[in-house]
């Protein structure tokens, strides 16, 4: 006689969705064998299951990370690995030590890029930083170790990476891909690894950037407790190279002298005088409004330009996710414009604060206005309010980002439209070309290619050279420390004779028998820029002003 088959027992109620995959006990002969872990693995595009993968653990938690490992590994081998699905599987670990120990580095990015947004959100880091993190990641860390387990990055392994693995990369692989440069390699004849070594490597300063970039990674898995220590503290890389530009003055002084021809529009040479005069950056020129701008004060104070807004850029990004192990987006499509899910929309705003909100008076700043610039701005702004009257006029709507004053851009487009900053720098190279082709004409040496940030430079190396105290300089410039205005001022050997001379001087006025004991010093040279008097008591008298809106509009 048969024995009588044992009743199936009630199956528990079910918790997991469809191909979310399952877990449960084995138990044979009512003896508890462990745990299994089990999921389909689906084709992304057609939803069929691939295969099924299993494993198994004295616990769920450890059969479930095992079972993701395999996941994994077979996802890699097909192509189809994606960061976020991992990251979904790796939530079911209920055990915290082990849900650590099962993080990878790409889970970790993610994490710490959901940080720095809150941090982009509550004012503490300027979007086109994270924006700069997030580039970093994609292109050098994930392709490099972004299915590795965290715990996996030794001091080795992080080491070879950012001393010799960064240093042979060519700069073109992080915006081409293998496929492309296989196709480059053909067309010249030559293997794939003997045109890369062809191409031009990673600069140091890319280097550093993506060793920080790193460190800030895993200090952030230290403050998950999944990591006990930083390994990159102890690895050193190249210093970031800063080149020493020679400013000289016959630069400057060839820029202004032929502006009128090369620059015959009055907001060109308005925009170009703020730049070399006043050292203001590029963005805070470009976002200036009819406000900014106090050409008839009321209060004693002398004609002034406030900088405390900057024109911004909303930047357009894929929202369907991180890049996959071929550096292809989960959409489908190569730029952010055509990803039905991207975040951004890539229009300039006016953002309410500048670069020198760490700087006095919380970054706001009121500079005098020298008497061409008076000159320049009065009519510019007269210009500007009759073209705002055409028909053809239409600024860019406010796309609810900043402040609503993209209608009263003092710098636009004939159509109203603002002026984004690869604009502006294209010319600025059409200024450095005319000058240049105006000095070629007339038989003498042509200015070298110069990037538009140096205008900067140029106006804190002629304040310095003129005798301006550096915190003078440090409050025009507006720079959180003076160590920053001091890199920035440039010093030229006939720069340093007038002190030298003063110095000798100074030693020899004890001495009665001295030639030229009773001379002095040398008196300061005479400024390039028109600065009209007092101008620096102008200047403190306006830092003594409290920052009230209401004083800063145009009477």
């Amino acid at each position: 006689m048969r024995p009588a088959t044992p009743a199936t027992p009630a199956r528990t109620p079910k918790l997991r969705a469809n191909g979310e995959g399952s877990v449960y006990e084995r138990i044979v002969h009512g003896k508890s064998l462990g745990y299994a872990a089990s999921i389909p693995i689906q084709d992304p595009i057609t939803y069929k299951t691939l295969k099924r993968v299993t494993a198994y653990g004295p616990t769920p938690d450890i059969a479930v990370a095992r079972r993701n490992a395999k996941v994994a590994a077979y996802r890699r081998e097909k192509g189809i690995y994606t960061y976020e699905a991992q990251e979904r599987l790796d939530r079911d670990i209920r055990d915290p030590e082990l849900r650590s120990a099962s993080m990878t580095v790409a889970e970790l990015c993610s994490s710490w890029l959901r940080d720095r947004e809150l941090a982009v959100r509550s004012d503490l880091l300027r979007g086109s930083t994270l924006d700069t993190y997030r580039a970093t990641i994609n292109t050098h860390i994930l392709p490099w170790a972004g299915t590795n387990r965290v715990q996996e990055l030794t001091l080795l392994k992080v080491k070879d990476f950012l001393t010799r693995q960064l240093l042979e990369t060519p700069a073109v692989m992080s915006r081409t891909t293998p496929q492309q440069l296989r196709k480059r390699a053909r067309q010249e004849g030559l293997t794939y690894e003997a045109y890369l070594k062809t191409l031009p490597k990673l600069s140091p300063t890319t280097v550093k950037a993506v060793k920080d970039t790193l460190s800030m990674l895993l200090q952030h898995g230290i403050d998950l407790d999944v990591l006990t220590k930083n390994v990159t503290k102890n690895i050193t890389v190249g210093a970031k190279q800063v080149s020493e530009v020679e400013v000289e003055d016959w630069w400057v002084t060839a820029l202004f002298d032929y502006m009128p021809e090369t620059v015959p529009k009055v907001a060109d040479r308005l925009r170009w005088n703020l730049g070399l005069t006043l050292g203001l950056r590029q963005s805070e020129v470009i976002g200036l409004t009819d406000d900014s701008f106090v050409l008839t004060p009321t209060t004693g104070q002398p004609p002034h330009v406030v900088i405390r807004q900057v024109l911004a850029l909303d930047i357009r990004v894929h929202g369907c996710g991180d890049q996959n192990t071929n550096k292809t987006w989960q959409c489908g499509h190569k730029y952010a414009d055509k990803c039905p899910q991207a975040v951004g929309t890539g229009a300039p705003f006016i953002e309410g604060f500048t670069k020198s909100s760490r700087s006095k008076n919380g970054g706001v700043r009121r500079i005098p206005l020298t008497p061409l610039l008076v000159t320049l701005a009065s009519k510019h702004l007269k210009e500007q309010r009759k073209l705002r009257t055409l028909p053809t006029f239409t600024p860019q709507p406010h796309t609810g980002l900043g402040l609503k004053k993209l209608n009263q851009l003092v710098f636009t487009h004939p159509d109203g439209t603002p002026i984004r900053q690869k604009t502006d720098n294209a010319r600025w190279h059409a200024l450095i070309t005319n000058t240049n082709a105006c000095l070629t004409e007339a038989g003498k040496e042509t200015i070298p290619t110069l990037r538009g940030h140096l205008q900067r430079h140029i106006s804190a190396t002629f304040l310095a050279r003129n005798g301006t105290p550096i915190e003078i300089a440090q409050q025009i410039m507006g720079h959180s420390t003076t160590a920053m205005t001091a890199f920035y001022q440039h010093r030229n050997l006939q720069s340093l004779v007038p002190h030298l001379n003063a110095s000798e001087l100074r030693m020899q006025s004890n001495d009665a028998t001295a030639p030229n004991a009773a001379q002095g010093t040398t008196a300061p040279a005479t400024p390039l820029f028109p600065v009209p008097a007092g101008s620096m008591e102008a200047l403190a008298l306006l830092d003594a002003q409290d920052n009230d809106d209401t004083d800063d509009t145009n009477a």
